[in-house]
C-alpha cells in the first residue's frame, strides 16, 4: 500500500497537494495558486457533483482503473471506486480523494491477522467474550478500523454461530 488518500488545499498563494501513508501526511507537490480551482473543479467532474457549488461540503465517487505503478493498485485492471470530498475552505475548495485498499481474494481477516501484539490481542479477545457492553473504534481516516470492526464480527460469529447478539452502528 503507497499511500491511503490524497489531499489538494488550497493556500493564499499555492495549491499543497499531500498524501497519507501510515497516518501522516507527506507532501507530494506545491502547485500555483491559480491552478488549485481548475483541478478541484476536474475531480468534481469526474466525482460526478456540481461544480458550481462551491461552499458546502460535497461527496462523490471516481471510477478509475489502476496499473501497476500507480498508488494501491493490483494487475488485475479492475475498476477502482474512489471516494472524492470536497469542502470548502479560505482560499477555495479542497479536495481528498481516498483510494481503498484492493478487495482480498481471501474476503475478511481474522483478529490474529491484524497484525496486533500478542497482549493486545489477548485483551481484545477477552473484551468480545462479555456477554454485554459496548465497543467504540475510533481513529483517523483509513487506519484499519472497519477492518478490525469486520475481524471482531467474524470472531463473534466463529465463537457462537447460533446467537445474534450485537449490533453495530458505523
Amino acid at each position: 500500500l503507497q499511500f491511503t488518500d490524497l489531499h489538494i488545499t488550497p493556500q493564499k498563494t499555492s495549491v499543497t497537494v499531500t498524501a497519507r501513508r501510515n497516518g501522516l501526511l507527506m507532501p507530494v507537490a506545491e502547485l500555483d495558486g491559480g491552478r488549485g480551482a481548475g483541478l478541484v473543479a476536474r475531480l468534481k467532474v469526474l466525482a460526478r457533483v456540481p461544480t458550481f457549488v462551491r461552499h458546502e461540503p460535497q461527496d462523490g465517487r471516481i471510477e478509475w482503473t489502476g496499473t501497476a505503478s500507480t498508488p494501491n493498485s493490483t494487475t488485475d485492471n479492475k475498476p477502482r471506486h474512489l471516494r472524492a470530498a470536497f469542502l470548502p475552505s479560505l482560499y477555495g475548495e479542497s479536495a481528498v480523494i481516498r483510494f481503498p485498499e484492493p478487495q482480498s481474494s481471501e474476503g475478511f481477516r481474522n483478529l490474529s491477522q491484524l497484525g496486533m501484539n500478542p497482549e493486545a490481542l489477548l485483551a481484545v479477545e477477552h473484551l468480545l467474550a462479555r456477554r454485554e457492553g459496548v465497543l467504540f473504534l475510533t481513529g483517523p481516516s483509513s487506519s484499519g478500523k472497519t477492518t478490525s470492526l469486520y475481524a471482531m464480527l467474524r470472531h463473534l460469529r466463529d465463537q457462537s454461530p447460533n446467537r445474534n447478539r450485537f449490533l453495530t452502528i458505523e
